[in-house]
């Protein structure tokens, strides 16, 4: 048993930085997302590159070039000076799974920067379903808050633009993530959550 979950998280490891691949070049005198994906890979054990996740590897590359919805054209980040090389990892593997756009994926590093939560509040998730998930697998916390954020995303954009696109998408998100009206925010700090969450979107978006 221990084997296997040695073999599943440098699994998991190698897919985190194959998402990072496929995310292109951070610029200026920063360390290219590429890089860091090197160095990701190389900081797994030895053990983990057997011919299985050789394969899985591979199968991942060829997927993400099918599925991923980033344009590479637009695909620019600046993240390294902001978030632990592993968080960075997990967050692009959450836009990956989630089929995020870049202007969405800049919104899910803007949000782990705004709620800033500690383990099993990392992105500020609260939801029974999200609970249950990390208590079968506390250890990854942030992977699951992270997957629940770019759903949360995913979805609440595509209600934006039915709507019509009332004022800004993170203005319109903010009043179904974290409302300034809310229950269980008795000091009203929920105000502060959409200029904190743009703020930090300008921090990493890179647009041309």
């Amino acid at each position: 048993m221990q084997s296997e979950m040695k073999w599943y998280h440098g699994a998991i490891g190698i897919a985190l930085a194959m998402v990072a691949v496929w995310f292109g070049v951070v610029r200026g005198n920063e360390l290219t997302v590429v890089a860091k994906a090197e160095q990701i890979i190389d900081s797994q054990e030895k053990e983990f590159w057997d011919e299985e996740v050789v394969k899985m590897r591979a199968k991942a590359k060829e997927e993400g070039s099918k599925l991923y919805a980033v344009k590479k054209d637009t695909n620019t980040f600046r993240v390294i000076p902001y978030f632990p090389q592993k968080e960075i990892g997990m967050i692009f593997d959450a836009a990956f799974r989630n089929k995020l756009t870049t202007e969405q994926t800049y919104v899910l590093f803007g949000i782990r920067k705004a709620e800033n939560g500690k383990a099993g509040r990392e992105f500020g998730i609260i939801h029974p379903k999200c609970e249950q998930l990390m208590a079968l697998s506390p250890h990854d916390t942030f992977s699951i808050q992270a997957g629940w954020c770019a759903q949360t995303i995913k979805k609440n954009w595509d209600r934006w633009v039915d709507a019509g696109q009332p004022d800004d998408f993170i203005t319109f998100l903010g009043s179904k993530y974290c409302p300034a009206d809310a229950e269980n925010d008795p000091k009203n700090l929920n105000q502060h959550w959409v200029g904190n969450v743009k703020k930090w979107v300008e921090k990493v978006a890179v647009r041309e």
